[in-house]
């Protein structure tokens, strides 16, 4: 319910420090009683759209290592994350995890797209998230892209294992 306490036990913001300056800090409904809040900037260097899309997955392998070593702590539950519109970083981020749990990509792929039939305004693109799918099938998979990240296969049991149940 909106304005009732999160009850969050770790807290990810990924927008940039701009974004903070630009559209404020967290509400406190948010942050409040939350043990662990982190900003992790998730940037990406070339341009919006597709390009966003290809920079991101190629530049923050240490952020996706570190998302995944929270989630395959069962002490980090519950956990949340987000970036300022829901769809880009946090999106990325959410189909990496939900290709580890071996969700289909179809859908994962209607998940990404509800975005936009949800919010109309928003700007999503089926092609933009090939560009995560062809980096991780580029490397041989899911386990080999975030092996490649610095995710040991310990810590992809431990995240399975965790939400699993």
């Amino acid at each position: 319910r909106l304005g009732s306490p999160v009850s969050a036990r770790w807290l990810i913001e990924l927008r940039l420090d701009a974004e903070i300056a630009k559209d404020g800090q967290d509400k406190a409904y948010l942050t409040d009683g939350v043990a662990n809040l982190h900003h992790w900037p998730m940037a990406g260097s070339r341009g919006p759209g597709l390009a966003a899309y290809e920079s991101y997955i190629e530049e923050n392998g240490p952020l996706f290592r570190d998302f995944f070593s929270v989630l395959s702590k069962k002490e980090s539950y519950p956990v949340l994350f987000h970036c300022s519109a829901g769809k880009d970083r946090t999106g990325i981020l959410t189909a990496l995890l939900l290709d580890l749990m071996g969700t289909p990509r179809d859908l994962i792929y209607d998940d990404y797209l509800h975005s936009m039939r949800i919010t109309p305004k928003l700007k999503v693109d089926r092609a933009w998230m090939d560009a995560v799918f062809r980096a991780v099938d580029g490397k041989g998979g899911i386990e080999p892209f975030l092996r490649t990240c610095g995710v040991t296969d310990q810590q992809m049991a431990s995240v399975r294992s965790n939400l699993a149940k």
